[in-house]
């Protein structure tokens, strides 16, 4: 079974950039053979390709879902589906939930995705994540592993 797991965001932009280093957490500690680690960063519709000729699909990307900075949250298939049709919570021009609407449209969808959503606390113009974000991204990782068992 093949998983990828995709990081997006701007590293310019502080935890708009949760997901990307996310990727480079996982790529320190080293993943399954059968798990891609994808630094997406800012591809928007490039996304579209990634979906394809695997099992599962884990995205993560900072989200604004009304919660306390650095709170994350799994969300699944059914429910992406569901947020895809409804709004974007993605902070990207061309959001995550923009691009996975689209891939549905097509009939592009892997047989199980998810998706992290991370509540950034600073977007500003910097390179480092938030002291809150940067202390999650453990916790954050080890739920990603996590997910490396659960197919």
């Amino acid at each position: 079974m093949r998983i990828r797991v995709i990081g997006v965001g701007n590293l310019l932009l502080g935890d708009e950039g949760v997901g990307v280093h996310a990727i480079r957490t996982l790529e320190q500690v080293g993943v399954p053979p059968r798990v891609e680690l994808i630094d997406g960063g800012t591809a928007g519709l490039g996304l579209i390709g990634y979906l394809e000729d695997v099992d599962k699909v884990i995205f993560i990307d900072a989200a604004d879902m009304g919660q306390s900075p650095g709170t994350f949250r799994r969300f699944q298939s059914d429910e992406v589906r569901i947020l895809s049709a409804e709004r974007g919570l993605s902070l990207h021009e061309i959001g995550l939930f923009n691009v996975l609407g689209l891939a549905r449209q097509t009939g592009i969808w892997p047989p199980e995705l998810v998706i992290f959503g991370v509540q950034p606390a600073t977007l500003g113009h910097t390179v480092e994540l938030s002291d809150v974000c940067a202390a999650v991204l453990p916790a954050l990782v080890a739920a990603i592993q996590a997910e490396f068992d659960s197919i």
